[in-house]
């Protein structure tokens, strides 16, 4: 009886540590690999929003505390133009889509945004996950309005880090679909208009790679069948 005891027991811990996250299993800061889609740049490469440029602080991708980071404020100091992306286009509804080179849980958002106040900035928008890079499968994550922290016309130009909480999901990529822009001091609609907005950087909040990581329910559910056939067995064993 003990022996079952103990067998139950251990089922139970096994089923509790696999369901449950690990302790480091949240809140790394990560970079996307790159950006693979976006409107047509009306200044700047989309991807030097990914590479850390212009910011006051930086952190080790994927390894980093994305809490400890944040608290820390960092900020985007914009000194070149080859430090944020301008985009531009007659066709409106352009989103900007990020690979994160695997599947993780994404949690939050940190975004860095247009530098320049009068134009560009980012004001509505939405987040969509997604973990085929046509968007498919796209899951609506969050939306959210930006600040408009921007300065003059003149170099250079600090932003402060915005982050958005999202709904959790395991996902390869991420859109932000700009709704809102301000285009001289007036707002744009993105998607009814011609796309008109930039941003400074964006970075991740994510647990580990999620495949590796968080085990099907059928891996548990076999391992826990597999435990009540050995006490099972055990059972009308010593019984017979």
């Amino acid at each position: 009886m003990k022996q079952d005891q103990r067998l139950f027991a251990l089922s139970a811990l096994l089923a509790a540590g696999l369901l449950a996250p690990s302790p480091g299993s949240a809140g790394i800061i990560r970079s996307a690999v790159e950006v693979v889609n976006a409107p047509p740049a009306l200044e700047s490469d989309p991807n030097s929003v990914i590479d850390q440029s212009g910011l006051s602080l930086g952190y080790v991708d994927g390894v980093t505390d994305f809490a400890s980071y944040i608290a820390q404020a960092p900020a985007h100091d914009t000194t070149s133009r080859d430090e944020y992306f301008a985009a531009f286009s007659p066709n409106p509804d352009l989103p900007i889509d990020f690979d994160l080179g695997a599947s993780y849980r994404i949690f939050q958002l940190a975004l860095w945004n247009y530098p320049f106040r009068s134009v560009g900035a980012i004001l509505g928008f939405e987040v969509y996950t997604a973990n085929t890079v046509d968007f498919l499968d796209a899951m609506l994550v969050g939306s959210f309005t930006a600040l408009n922290d921007g300065g003059g016309n003149v170099f250079p130009q600090t932003n402060g880090v915005q982050v958005s909480d999202l709904s959790d999901t395991n996902a390869r990529y991420l859109r932000i679909r700009v709704l809102t822009s301000v285009s001289f001091d007036e707002v744009l609609d993105v998607t009814g208009d011609s796309t008109q907005y930039g941003l400074s950087e964006a970075a991740f909040d994510t647990g580990p790679v999620s495949s590796t990581e968080i085990p099907e329910p059928g891996t548990v559910t076999m391992m826990l069948t597999g435990l009540g056939v050995l006490i099972f067995r055990r059972r009308f064993a010593g019984n017979a």
